[in-house]
């Protein structure tokens, strides 16, 4: 405008305001028909580049541009991105607008992209038949040629691979078996079993529906009680056919649950079904509360906007999936314990309206999730998440309880726990309370007795008023803390030669994952709206917590000036931790070196912990990543010192 340029500095001076006029060349020929050297020659030659180049007004992106040079478009192919845009990429990559698909393992089996001329794997798959999958996707439309490239990481199973290549087409696979000494498993067919007959009996045309909030919900409108309802009392008042009880006695036969009752079975299946429904009750009464503290006379602010948004998404959560996810129903490698980052913002509200996939794990109630033992490292607050390149920061969690009407006057919030770690015998738990010693061996000296209070987060979430960007050179991520392993109760066992070490196993093993903050001193966590950031390096109050707004938005459209948990005593805690126990199969071992009888090191431990798990993984027929393994310094039968390998 009048020559002045809009790219002024601060300090502005009259040369530096006036724009100077240049005269841009003209490229010869569309496309260079007369090849690449021929575009390379103009470039250099040409006068009016040359002159602009000396100017600084001509780049090296000039050059790519004036050359048209080839290029890559690439774009992120995975179980994150909705099934529509999923299906829109395929297309345009078939048709050669994009070139270039980064892939999670949902490319291993079930689409079929066709024109692939190479696969890059960033690490060694876990089993030959992934390596198979991924490897041929390339060469499938008669390609003149195909390449995989595999980038072998410094690891045990990278390295053995990077030392056989030829592993894949030599291994042989092994034949899958039917475990049926796991009661919770077949409970969890007994649950599919007594569901699908409940469902077929009772629920006409409305079992099409299938949706969380028409299971879970009492329909107030016509009177009656929620279908979970009528399914526990159908379970415990014996109303199921004789048939019924008749494929249950078949279902259990040759198992650990052989010979029990069908009655009790189907009671367990009520008893299972009401733990599931109030946990989703609370979810869905914790939202409606959260709806209340925002709500405005209009109804249509952003805050209200986005927690009516989480309401539907919850109500209309494939209802199976859900059961899956939550262990009411046999999961078939899907992950459960499952929690959510929700990435909506003020932004992105009502953009996203597409289904997704009813089977999509990775993508829970629209938002992206993981297991919550990942989900602490991967979501904890302050860490980025890229998400189909936009990066997301997670600045809280998500609370699924009721807070008390006033906070004052000591009033504990529920939901908050307490974990120990006595460094004397070794052993951890958790505990609604703060345990004065350590209830296995007693000893309560706090040099030898850790305790922490933390929290079990319903999920995460990014600030509302967030802006996210694409800058992914700058992210942010929290260390990864070990897990917390406890056998206390089993019995230790000699190995045959006891001079080499000794074993125990459980079928209650506690697992406790934990993350506690960027310092290792925990949290500073706001208990009425989830706002949450690293305690300092110091242990001190982080400032951004004092006069914070709420994390998912206020009242009045979120013109209130702060979150009330500000003014309320007990409201923001401070130094707690993020957690969540797991009970599981836990095997210890503890090994000895032959000719001194000390512990094994570190080193020895891990690598044979990776043998172990692989050879368990061979003779039982399941993936690598299905076991987790872990070594640790610990305490032997006879209170000596050890190394402890865990699977």
């Amino acid at each position: 405008f009048k020559g002045l340029t809009p790219y002024l500095p601060l300090q502005a001076m009259d040369e530096l305001a006036k724009c100077e006029r240049v005269e841009m060349p003209r490229i010869p020929a569309p496309f260079w028909p007369e090849g690449e050297e021929k575009a390379r020659e103009w470039l250099e030659t040409d006068e009016k580049v040359r002159k602009l180049r000396s100017m600084g007004a001509w780049s090296d992106l000039n050059d790519r541009i004036a050359g048209f040079s080839p290029y890559f478009r690439s774009v992120e192919h995975s179980a994150q991105i909705k099934g529509s845009l999923l299906t829109r990429r395929e297309k345009a990559f078939k048709e050669g607008r994009i070139n270039l698909l980064s892939c999670s393992t949902t490319m291993e089996m079930g689409v079929d992209i066709g024109g692939l001329s190479a696969v890059a794997m960033n690490n060694v798959p876990p089993h030959p038949a992934n390596f198979l999958q991924r490897a041929g996707r390339a060469g499938r439309r008669g390609e003149t040629s195909a390449l995989s490239f595999t980038l072998c990481k410094s690891t045990p199973q990278g390295e053995a691979v990077f030392n056989n290549p030829l592993w894949a087409f030599t291994t042989a696979l092994s034949v899958p078996q039917v475990a049926l000494q796991s009661g919770r498993i077949i409970q969890r067919h007994v649950n599919a079993l007594s569901l699908t007959q409940f469902l077929v009996q009772n629920t006409n045309d409305e079992v099409f529906k299938l949706n969380c909030g028409w299971f879970f919900n009492t329909d107030e409108a016509e009177m009656r009680s929620s279908p979970s309802l009528r399914f526990q009392e159908w379970c415990r008042e014996g109303m199921a056919e004789s048939q019924l009880k008749q494929n249950v006695d078949w279902l259990c036969h040759g198992s650990s649950l052989a010979g029990i009752p069908a009655d009790q079975l189907l009671t367990e299946s009520a008893m299972a079904m009401e733990r599931l429904a109030g946990l989703w009750k609370e979810e869905y009464s914790a939202l409606e509360a959260n709806l209340e503290e925002v709500k405005t006379r209009q109804g249509n602010s952003r805050p209200e906007k986005a927690i009516r948004m989480q309401l539907e998404r919850l109500e209309k959560e494939y209802l199976l999936a859900e059961l899956a996810t939550r262990g009411f129903l046999p999961g078939y490698g899907f992950p459960t314990g499952v929690v959510s980052l929700l990435t909506s913002t003020m932004e992105t509200i009502g953009r996203n309206t597409t289904q997704q996939r009813e089977d999509n794990r990775v993508l829970s109630r629209g938002s992206p999730s993981r297991p919550i033992a990942q989900a602490l490292r991967d979501y904890a607050p302050g860490t980025d998440t890229t998400l189909d390149g936009r990066v997301y920061r997670s600045a809280g969690v998500t609370l699924n309880w009721h807070l008390p009407a006033a906070i004052e006057g000591g009033q504990e919030i529920q939901a908050l726990r307490w974990v120990w770690r006595c460094h004397e015998c070794g052993g951890t738990g958790t505990r609604p309370y703060r345990p004065e010693q350590c209830p296995h061996c007693g000893e309560n000296d706090p040099e030898k007795l850790s305790r922490n209070e933390y929290l079990e987060p319903a999920g995460f979430a990014v600030d509302i008023r967030d802006k996210t960007h694409g800058n992914v050179n700058t992210q942010q991520y929290l260390p990864v803390r070990d897990p917390l392993i406890s056998v206390q109760g089993a019995v230790w066992m000699s190995l045959p030669n006891p001079t080499l070490g000794h074993y125990r196993s459980t079928g209650n093993g506690h697992i406790f994952h934990r993350s506690d903050g960027l310092h290792g001193l925990g949290y500073s966590l706001c208990l009425r709206c989830g706002r949450s950031e690293s305690l300092g390096y110091d242990g001190n109050h982080p400032r951004t917590m004092d006069g914070h707004k709420r994390l998912r938005g206020g009242r009045d459209n979120d013109r209130e000036q702060h979150c009330p948990g500000n003014d309320e005593p007990g409201a923001i805690k401070d130094g707690l931790l993020l957690g969540a126990s797991l009970y599981t199969d836990i095997f210890e071992l503890q090994l000895c070196e032959p000719e001194t009888g000390n512990a094994i090191s570190p080193f020895q431990a891990y690598s044979i912990a990776v043998v172990l798990r692989r050879a368990l993984c061979r003779s039982i027929g399941i993936e690598q990543d299905e076991i987790g393994i872990h070594t640790e310094a610990s305490r032997g039968p006879k209170g000596e010192s050890a190394r402890s390998i865990f699977l």
